[in-house]
């Protein structure tokens, strides 16, 4: 309870720098998790490999949402731009090839953690957010996307935020065009990366 209730007043004081603390820790566990798989992830096929990442170095090479010559079709293609995104910024600081899909999965999982925190946050208070927070990253289950870039990571960040935007909105009390127009397009965004974010349409 002491730490806590000490928690609560740091939140309070200091709100950015506990922030950056939490997006350390789970940066942290992330890179534990990835540590700790690094051997069977080089022995897995995921859809990464086989599907997201030939689709964005199509992307980059000019050739549109295409695998060898042929439309990819199999998801949508917002997660395939998130990899572009990655892949095009990795190269243009001469990166290694495997240095842009790891900061992309745990930036996801930052932003995921951070976005699941301030929505409890705003529903429960800072206390039951940092319970959130923990259980949250140190779910394996969750844990274990950060050690390779998958959709359901930003589409939970995206979710938590159009979330977070609702439930500040019903109390306040008022949905103004900013909040609505960010909620849209976010909302477009989750059903890009994965279909079952069409659910979220009114």
């Amino acid at each position: 309870m002491a730490l806590v209730a000490w928690f609560q007043r740091a939140r309070t004081r200091h709100p950015f720098l506990t922030g950056f603390c939490l997006a350390l820790l789970a940066l942290s566990v992330g890179l534990i998790t990835r540590r700790l798989l690094a051997s069977s992830l080089a022995q897995s096929g995921t859809d990464y490999i086989a599907f997201y990442r030939p689709e964005a170095e199509s992307l980059l090479d000019g050739k549109g949402f295409t695998i060898n010559g042929q439309i990819a079709s199999r998801y949508p293609p917002g997660f395939s731009v998130l990899v572009a995104g990655a892949l095009a910024t990795g190269r243009a600081f001469n990166l290694s090839s495997a240095v842009a899909p790891a900061a992309l999965a745990l930036g996801t999982f930052v932003l995921s953690s951070l976005a699941l925190f301030v929505l409890a946050e705003t529903i429960h208070g800072s206390a039951w957010a940092l319970v959130c927070f923990l259980l949250w990253i140190c779910c394996p289950w969750i844990s274990f996307l950060a050690a390779e870039p998958l959709t359901e990571l930003p589409f939970c960040a995206i979710l938590f935020a159009v979330l977070w935007l609702l439930v500040t909105a019903v109390k306040r009390e008022c949905l103004t065009f900013s909040s609505a127009l960010c909620i849209g397009l976010l909302t477009g965004a989750d059903m890009l990366i994965r279909p079952i974010g069409l659910l979220l349409a009114p």
